[in-house]
């Protein structure tokens, strides 16, 4: 029984998504070492366990059943939403954001997890919502779940998480609604955004956007990540400067080297050259995502694939824009590749819930 056991953990209907998620989590693993090269950081070493219990996880999901990941859909979305509620009062703030929760040398982002409860949520909810309710009643009972989180990560303030949230929740109320309220939905966005600008973000986050247009305005101040790592990335060429030979990270011209701008840190070390298996990696992952979204055999399963795939692809998207100088810095990380354990774990468990819906659409 044992053996049966573990050979069904062992068992992945795609070995696509799962390749490229490893050769990903292992560019992650080589430039958080990179980063710490000469020093007694023990980021290395803590990143390895990241990985191990990501892609334990990872395997974990991937094993279960449709009906059992549904029924976990609500508790692990309340917990999540506790966990933000929590961590407002009794957080800790780094970077200007009271996001975390500290125990030693220990830290947990709750607003990653809740990336994954926001999709098994959205999920479950619009599978049965579609044949119980108006469209317009669909909007408004799905508003329940998806502005919560929302404003209590903007409350933290991370604007670039709630943005991903914003994303996930958009993503499934279009997909569930006429084309014709999806139209004046996006137009109430607009609105939205608008409003937002004028009386909702914080004077830094303004600048951020600002400093996109013209980050030479403001080279040492908030234009300094986005020109640090523009020029990282150029400093590396083809083939690299080589581990631990990157001058931009390691004489710590590059601010936040082995979270948001790990990306940077990899071109600048390897290169073009090892920047190229990375977005590769990055292509497979994501092509195996819209190869299994085919293969759904149900509404959920298609709206579980979806979230995951949009929410991950977004999210890289985003991060390296910024590394290489087309986005303003938001604070995302980038998915797989970027040292921090929440993030890590919470990428690996969306993967986790693709590569179950794999399993069940394979015949």
């Amino acid at each position: 029984m044992a053996t049966l056991s573990l050979k069904r953990f062992f068992s992945i209907k795609d070995w696509g998504l799962a390749a490229s998620l490893c050769v990903l989590c292992v560019f992650g693993l080589v430039g958080v070492i990179s980063v710490s090269y000469g020093s007694a950081s023990g980021r290395p070493l803590r990143h390895a366990i990241y990985f191990i219990i990501g892609i334990g996880l990872f395997l974990a999901i991937g094993q279960m059943e449709r009906r059992h990941i549904r029924t976990f859909a609500l508790p692990f979305y309340a917990g999540c939403v506790a966990l933000l509620i929590g961590v407002l009062f009794f957080g800790t703030t780094l970077r200007g954001t009271q996001g975390w929760f500290t125990l030693g040398t220990l830290t947990l982002q709750p607003v990653e997890f809740m990336k994954v409860g926001l999709v098994l949520m959205s999920a479950s909810f619009f599978e049965r919502a579609r044949f119980l309710y108006s469209p317009l009643s669909r909007v408004v009972r799905s508003s329940v779940f998806l502005a919560p989180p929302i404003l209590l990560t903007l409350a933290q303030p991370d604007a670039g998480s709630a943005l991903v949230l914003c994303v996930i929740g958009a993503l499934m109320v279009l997909l569930n609604v006429p084309r014709r309220m999806a139209f004046m939905l996006l137009l109430i966005a607009v609105v939205f955004a608008v409003f937002s600008w004028l009386f909702l973000l914080k004077d830094y986050q303004k600048q951020r956007v600002a400093t996109l247009l013209n980050p030479r305005a403001d080279p040492f101040g908030m234009g300094y990540n986005i020109r640090q790592s523009v020029i990282a990335v150029g400093a590396g060429k083809l083939f690299g400067r080589g581990i631990g030979g990157g001058p931009q990270s390691h004489l710590r011209f590059l601010p936040e080297a082995t979270t948001d701008f790990s990306f940077a840190v990899i071109a600048e070390e390897l290169g073009f050259a090892g920047v190229s298996v990375m977005l590769a990696a990055f292509v497979l992952f994501f092509w195996s995502i819209m190869r299994i979204l085919r293969t759904a055999r149900d509404e959920f399963s298609v709206f579980l694939t979806l979230g995951v795939g949009v929410w991950l692809f977004f999210q890289t998207a985003v991060n390296i824009g910024m590394n290489i100088g087309l986005l303003p810095a938001v604070g995302l990380p980038l998915p797989f590749v970027s040292y921090g354990g929440s993030a890590l774990i919470a990428s690996c468990m969306g993967a986790g819930l693709v590569l179950a819906v794999s399993r069940e659409g394979h015949v």
